[in-house]
C-alpha cells in the first residue's frame, strides 16, 4: 500500500511499513541514510547532482516516516544521532564530511565522469 505525500506542490507516493519487520525497517532506515547523506555529500560538498531533487524529496520524507515509525530501529541504525531530528527539507546540517560518506560520493562522481567519457568516445 502506499501513502500520498504532498511536498511543494509535488506529489510522492511513500511505500506504508505497517507489514515492515524491524529487520526491513532497520535496513530501508540505514539505506536510506546513507543515500541521502551521500547525495547530500555530491550536492553540497562537490556541486554535483546525480538524482533528482524530487527524488532526494522522496527518499526524504519516506525516511522521516520510517523513523516515525520505527522509533526503535532508527535508533539502532546507521548515523542515529545525525539524524535524530532530521526532516525532509535539506541535507546540509548531516555529516556530510564522515570519510565512508566521503569514499562513496567520490566513487559515484568518478563513474559518473568515466561513463560520460565513454558516451563521448
Amino acid at each position: 500500500m502506499q501513502t500520498l505525500l504532498w511536498y511543494n506542490k509535488l506529489i510522492f507516493y511513500v511505500e506504508e511499513a505497517m507489514d515492515m519487520s524491524e529487520r526491513e525497517a532497520l535496513a530501508l532506515i540505514g539505506r536510506r541514510r546513507r543515500q541521502i547523506l551521500v547525495h547530500s555529500c555530491i550536492y553540497y560538498v562537490f556541486g554535483d547532482s546525480l538524482v533528482s531533487d524530487e527524488t532526494w524529496t522522496a527518499w526524504a520524507l519516506e525516511l522521516e516516516q520510517m523513523q516515525k515509525e520505527y522509533p526503535d530501529a532508527a535508533g539502532k541504525a546507521p548515523y542515529a544521532a545525525a539524524f535524530l531530528n532530521f526532516d525532509h527539507s535539506t541535507g546540509y546540517d548531516l555529516p556530510l564530511r564522515d570519510a565512508a560518506v566521503m569514499s562513496r560520493a567520490l566513487q559515484l562522481l568518478r563513474m559518473k565522469d568515466r561513463r560520460q567519457k565513454e558516451a563521448l568516445a
